[in-house]
């Protein structure tokens, strides 16, 4: 897939090594969500995703050849824990490519949690064909930040 940069993007497994390049990603989108308060240090955020990629959950990471990860979504349990693109990368389908993997990996339903004062994954969500199923008032989250729970209900 190109990613309209010039680069060939490959969606793949995400490898035990990935931890850091896959916290990267992780940190810069999180940082363009300036309603987030900053809970962790980097070096906390790269072992959290470290953990997260090597073992407990489904992974998948978007690369362009031949290593720079650019994206990365993790499953458990039928729930999308994390989808994140790197913010220069956003919009250029690499998301949807990723979704759609964990879609064909979970056909039978998926949730997810999704900030309420991030309009811009809401609206990719709801296209994608998640509904809204619940709104919380964010005490269920580390954030403490007002949260949707949507669910996609399968093929």
């Amino acid at each position: 897939m190109g990613d309209g940069g010039g680069g060939v993007v490959v969606i793949r497994s995400a490898r035990v090594g990935d931890g850091p390049a896959v916290a990267s990603v992780f940190a810069s989108a999180r940082a363009e969500m300036t309603y987030l308060p900053v809970l962790h240090t980097a070096e906390e955020q790269v072992a959290f995703i470290s953990a997260c990629v090597a073992g407990g959950s489904w992974v998948e990471v978007a690369e362009v050849v031949p290593d720079q990860v650019v994206g990365f979504c993790a499953v458990r349990d039928g729930s999308v824990d994390h989808l994140y693109v790197t913010p220069e990368r956003q919009g250029s389908g690499i998301g949807r490519a990723l979704l759609n993997r964990a879609m064909a990996a979970y056909p039978l339903g998926l949730s997810l949690r999704v900030f309420e004062l991030n309009d811009r994954a809401r609206s990719f969500y709801f296209r994608e064909g998640f509904v809204e199923w619940e709104r919380t008032d964010g005490s269920g989250n580390e954030e403490q930040v007002p949260d949707i729970v949507m669910w996609w209900h399968g093929r």
